[in-house]
């Protein structure tokens, strides 16, 4: 916070001394270089960083590098919608996810941002559940993903894939091997790959590993890395550069979404499309969600991986002791190697269903309860709902979203998840603790008054009470 207030008042002092867009355009540059510097993709020659005012937005320059030339249809392939950005799927088509822009203009949500490129996609989406809400396998994911791509190809349009690395509930889709082998049987020019890693829940090795195969890497400050919302990027590496993908002038209508600043120095024929003015909130946003991530990564890995770990069990067993309370059943870690890939090693986002006691999760509790349940979370409600104790239901906690996994049958989750604020207290504050498994045990009791809130606001929406509330 105190670094975005340093930023914050420097942009400031420039604007009222005349100098904005040169200080704007200095703070943007540092910006990414620290970024690339704090997940090391700098060691990825010619890779490139776009500062982008969310990771929804970030969807549209994706879409235009993937469109090239602009001479032949784009078919992008969203996989797993339900669970990534809310406006993923309307941004990918290059049309306004929101009522208003990020410059303040009013738009109608659905409409083109940018006619010509809007006209040349087609959407195709997969999904990751079935009716039941249950996740459908890996191989018949892949199948599935490998027919989409290859119809679209014999129909002679290029395709923009999207690799989900971690969606709200921890899917990985379609797999890694997939991915590699559409690749390489169509190349770079048939075939673009956007990973998907808005979640943060991605190793950096893993983030290099993505550049030097060529795709393009979708990612945020906020979520994992628990900076503000709306700090979003893309990371490129030298092959999906505009001039080396052959794309033409950047669309008018991005104009409404991106300033020059945002994007890298060297895409000076982009950048001389867009306006110079600068998107000060975006700037103050990164400045607090680069410490934040500045933070996390200056603990040594052994730390966070024992930190991680104390959390998976203690979520594990505390949750799951639950009879109101079910675990949903997601992915396995995609590795075992701790050093190498923490964040793939270690289960860090827990989907759960809320029901009464004596129910399973085929009647949980809907979306619209858990939405209210969601809420009460987060604030002290003794006074709102009986309860015997009042303890637990005045405490605050902040949960995930509610996700909705069957619409067929209403069945949707709540979240708990470890982001890198929480893990950096759980291996320094000495308030709460002064050894780490002092500090994992006070983890385990907020945990524990969690699961008693959540218990107590799920046996009141099995009461009368709680129905005619909702009905009302």
């Amino acid at each position: 916070m105190a670094r975005a207030c340093t930023v914050a008042r420097s942009l400031n002092a420039a604007s009222e001394s005349g100098t904005l867009t040169e200080v704007a355009e200095a703070l943007a540059q540092r910006m990414r270089i620290q970024l690339a510097d704090l997940l090391t993709v700098d060691r990825v020659p010619g890779a490139r960083i776009v500062l982008t005012p969310s990771g929804t937005d970030a969807e549209m320059i994706a879409t235009w590098l993937a469109a090239r030339d602009c001479k032949r249809p784009l078919c992008n392939i969203v996989v797993a919608p339900a669970e990534v950005g809310s406006g993923t799927v309307l941004a990918a088509g290059v049309r306004h996810f929101n009522s208003h822009t990020p410059h303040g203009g009013e738009v109608l949500a659905g409409d083109p941002v940018a006619q010509d490129l809007t006209s040349l996609v087609r959407l195709e989406t997969i999904a990751v559940r079935g009716r039941d809400g249950a996740l459908v396998s890996a191989d018949e994911f892949d199948a599935t993903t490998v027919e989409t791509v290859r119809a679209a190809i014999a129909r002679g349009e290029r395709v923009l894939l999207h690799h989900v690395a971690h969606s709200k509930t921890g899917a990985h889709v379609p797999s890694a091997d997939a991915v590699r082998r559409l690749v390489a049987e169509y190349g770079h020019d048939q075939i673009s790959v956007v990973v998907d890693a808005a979640q943060g829940r991605l190793s950096r090795s893993r983030l290099r590993e993505a550049l030097s195969a060529g795709y393009i890497v979708l990612f945020t400050g906020s979520k994992f890395f628990g900076g503000p919302p709306f700090s979003g990027g893309l990371l490129l590496p030298p092959e999906r550069h505009p001039d080396a993908m052959g794309a033409k002038s950047m669309p008018v209508g991005l104009g409404d979404y991106f300033t020059a600043s945002e994007l890298p120095v060297e895409w000076s024929r982009a950048r001389k499309d867009l306006d110079d003015a600068p998107n000060v909130g975006l700037l103050v946003r990164w400045a607090a969600a680069l410490s934040e991530m500045e933070a996390y990564y200056d603990l040594p890995v052994e730390t966070r991986h024992d930190v991680l770990s104390g959390f998976e069990a203690v979520v594990s067993e505390v949750l799951g002791a639950s009879p109101y309370l079910t675990l949903a059943t997601v992915d396995p870690v995609l590795d075992t190697d701790q050093r190498e890939h923490p964040l793939e090693s270690r289960r860090t986002v827990f989907p759960f269903y809320v029901h009464a006691s004596h129910e399973g999760p085929e009647t949980s509790l809907s979306a619209k309860r858990l939405s209210r349940i969601h809420d009460w979370c987060n604030r002290a409600v003794a006074d709102l709902v009986p309860g015997i104790d009042g303890h637990a239901l005045d405490e605050r906690f902040h949960l995930g979203q509610p996700v909705t996994v069957s619409a067929a049958l209403g069945r949707a989750v709540l979240r708990i998840a470890i982001g890198a604020p929480l893990v950096v207290r759980l291996a320094t504050d000495t308030e709460i603790g002064d050894t780490l498994v002092e500090r994992l045990a006070w983890m385990r009791e907020r945990l524990l008054c969690l699961r008693r809130k959540l218990e107590q606001l799920s046996e009141h929406y099995a009461t009368a009470a709680g129905a005619e509330e909702e009905a009302a």
